[in-house]
This record gives C-alpha cells, structure tokens and sequence, in this order.
C-alpha cells in the first residue's frame, strides 16, 4: 500500500485523505485487511494518536471498523449515514429540503416504467391494504404519513431498489411540515391524484397513464 507526499489542511485531514487514496490506490474491497495504525504511523511519518484520529473519522463513517484478531477492516457502509444523523436537526434550510423531496419525484417518475413492468397481483393486493387503511383516517395526519411511506416503499421494493426505500424514509421528520400533501380534504379535490389513483393506473398496467398520474400526485395544482 503506497502512500504519497502530504499535503494540505489540518495533519490529521492530510493523514486521513492518504489513508483514502492509499484505499483507492491498492484496490481493496469491504472485507480486506488495512495496515494497522502503527503502521500507517510509521509509513507516514506521524505520531500514531493523529492516525488513530484520522482512522476515527472514516470509522463513523462506516468505512472501515476493527475486528478482533484482524485489526482493521474495510468494510461497506449503510449508503446514507450522514445523511441519517443530520436530517432530523434543525439544521437543513427549507430551500434544501425542498430540493431533497424533488430529488425524491424526480427517481419516483424515474421508476415508474420499472413498477409497470414487474407489479404483480400480489402487489397490487398489498397496495390496496395500504390505500384502504389512509382512506379510512383521513384526518390523522400520522397515519396519512405512514401509509405514504408504506405506499411509496411497496413501489421501491418492486423495483428491487432497496436505496430509495431508504432514502424515502429518512424524508418523515420533515413530512409533518408539509401538511398541504395530507389535506384531510385531499380526496374531494378534483385536481388531486391521490395513492388510490395511482393505485388504479397501475392495474391498468399503462406506463403513460401512471406517469402521467405520479407527475400529478407530487406535484398537486
């Protein structure tokens, strides 16, 4: 594992960006062995409590983690643990999570023939469940939540992406400040496509039609 000249910012940043580029550079895979920290200290010249910092950082990343009688191993972290800390503090602006939820209709449009083409009886039967239950509270706002997460995950698992599902969950702590999406009265308004219209496109199983209908269900007139 070769390790290049150091340079820039802090000495525990220049020794954590080597350790990355000497990941990268020696083609490791989750499950592959690092050097140990004295031996990144030795290499690169540092003491070994800047290299313990350094490793720390890409530790709570879930980069790498230590295994007893291993040492340290690189492993494969969960795609949105940053994301996952962050997104329930009052720390993202409103245009930012505004942008996170286009981000979502924008991969849900980009599903959709997907969800068309593999959607089963069975899917459908669950969905139904699903439309059924929101219906029946139209007015409890944390049950119109939950069921737009149990509806919009059932298309994700159909895609086989199990990614977005995780994405589209990690959105609930800002669902509740979006009270316009679960208007108690949403299912009166002539121009809302609610989940049993999507519900009905897709038994449809008419590509056209239920993007049409999703183009209208995230983005209510």
């Amino acid at each position: 594992m070769k390790l290049t000249q150091l340079k820039k910012n802090t000495l525990t940043d220049q020794v954590e960006e080597k350790i990355r580029q000497a990941i990268i550079s020696s083609n490791l895979r989750p499950g592959d062995k690092l050097p140990g920290e004295l031996d990144f200290a030795e290499q690169l010249g540092v003491s070994r409590n800047i290299v313990r910092e350094a490793i720390s950082r890409l530790r709570m990343l879930g980069v790498v983690e230590s295994k007893k009688k291993r040492g340290l191993i690189l492993t494969e972290p969960e795609i949105f643990t940053g994301l996952e800390s962050i997104i329930g503090l009052p720390v993202l602006s409103s245009k930012t999570i505004n942008e996170l939820f286009d981000l979502r209709a924008y991969m849900e449009l980009g599903i959709a023939p997907q969800v068309v083409e593999k959607i089963t009886d069975e899917d459908l039967v669950e969905l139904e469940k699903v439309v059924i239950e929101e219906e029946q509270n139209p007015k409890d706002y944390h049950a119109s939540i939950r069921s737009d997460i149990l509806f919009h995950s059932k298309l994700y698992e159909i895609t086989g992406n199990s990614i977005l599902q995780k994405f589209q969950a990690l959105l609930k702590p800002h669902m509740e400040n979006r009270q316009n999406l679960f208007n108690p009265d949403r299912f009166e308004e002539k121009n809302y496509k609610t989940h049993r219209d999507l519900l009905e496109s897709l038994k449809k199983r008419d590509v056209n039609d239920f993007l049409q209908t999703m183009q209208e269900h995230l983005h209510p007139r």
